[in-house]
């Protein structure tokens, strides 16, 4: 199973709606000698090379992480660019006023909020992404998500969300940044689980891999969703 990036957020919009990735200027790009620096550097999987002749691809664009343009400065023939900041950015302001109609909305009062940590670049911050769905796909009448992204932007609907809804945070690390938002934001925060402490019941585990978690990653999401299936069966019964 293959974990979707496509379903991450940025700011609360869907990364698969924000037109951010390398652009390639085939009249500079010489593939590095076919050493292709970018290719390399890049530890999302941004970059491929196909083809014949082969040459440089932007691969997964949905992949690369917003507003980074660390490629850029890799590449000796200076044959990677990106879209303007500023155009991103304004786009960005537009789908969250979209959003914060469609958050409320969609909201049906009988839902507990399950916010899993943001994570990024990090397997366990994965982990409870997966597991968040995980538990919405198995409780579709008493669960439902919201990004991380909007509290920590101080999105008002969102805010008044999750203070009258009551929230289970699921945090990869002992940082809490799920649990801690949630309290700053004033939302209901009524359970926390860990992905550390279930791991540490589950020493055999080694997850891995941001993008794509491999077996144990995914085995480790499992427990996770299981944990938070618990906590809301408790606070519903």
């Amino acid at each position: 199973m293959r974990s979707s990036v496509t379903e991450e957020t940025y700011m609360g919009v869907l990364r698969s709606k924000i037109p951010w990735s390398p652009i390639i200027d085939y009249g500079k790009c010489n593939l590095c000698d076919r050493d292709p620096q970018c290719l390399k550097f890049c530890p999302h999987g941004v970059f491929a090379v196909e083809g014949n002749p082969p040459k440089l691809v932007v691969k997964n664009p949905n992949n690369c992480v917003v507003f980074c343009r660390s490629c850029r400065k890799v590449c000796p023939t200076d044959a990677l660019s990106f879209p303007q900041k500023s155009d991103v950015l304004a786009l960005i302001q537009k789908l969250r006023e979209e959003r914060k109609t469609e958050v409320i909305e969609k909201w049906d009062g009988g839902k507990m909020i399950v916010i899993p940590c943001s994570g990024i670049g990090k397997a366990v911050g994965q982990v409870s992404r997966i597991a968040a769905y995980k538990v919405v796909e198995e409780r579709p009448k008493t669960a439902r998500t919201l990004c991380l992204a909007l509290l920590t932007v101080g999105d008002e609907e969102a805010g008044k969300l999750i203070s009258s809804t009551p929230c289970i945070a699921i945090d990869g690390c002992p940082n809490q940044c799920s649990a801690k938002n949630i309290e700053v934001s004033k939302g209901k925060l009524v359970a926390k689980v860990m992905v550390t402490d279930v791991l540490k019941k589950n020493r055999g585990l080694k997850p891995a891999g941001v993008i794509e978690l491999n077996s144990d990653g995914l085995r480790l999401a499992e427990l996770v969703a299981k944990d938070v299936l618990a906590k809301i069966d408790e606070k519903v019964k």
